[in-house]
């Protein structure tokens, strides 16, 4: 009976954090044609040289660290739960791994199993903060 009850138990934990698990997932839509903007210091030091990741609806992405930069990082994205995933094109640059935490409009670095960036080296946790991107016709 005993091992009854610890298998139950088992399984009904179980259940929980898969109902949280899909929760939590995000669909590419609520990434797809944003910018990103970091919000910590910018490599310039110029308010107006900011960080930016762009996330395009095909699946591809680019990010600009600075003016003062001449790479342009580009690749592809993917996309678990509410971790989000920028792989580098290791043919145009480097063969960068970045991921990122989804919340709300926002998204926030891990640190753990990134590759971080080449001239703006971000922090576990710090916020890049999202903004629809608005094509010239609208």
């Amino acid at each position: 009976m005993k091992k009854i009850k610890k298998v139950l138990a088992a399984m009904l934990v179980l259940s929980m954090v898969l109902l949280s698990a899909c929760k939590n997932a995000k669909k590419e839509s609520d990434v797809a044609g944003k910018v990103y903007t970091y919000t910590g210091a910018s490599f310039s030091k110029l308010e107006s040289d900011r960080f930016t990741i762009t996330i395009n609806a095909d699946g591809t992405f680019s990010y600009y660290e600075s003016m003062l930069s001449s790479y342009i990082g580009m690749g592809t994205w993917t996309l678990e739960g509410e971790v989000l995933t920028l792989s580098d094109d290791e043919e145009m640059g480097y063969p960068f791994v970045n991921h990122f935490r989804i919340d709300g409009e926002d998204l926030y670095f891990i640190e753990e199993g990134s590759s971080n960036f080449i001239y703006v080296k971000v922090k576990d946790g710090e916020r890049f903060s999202g903004k629809a991107v608005v094509s010239d016709g609208e």
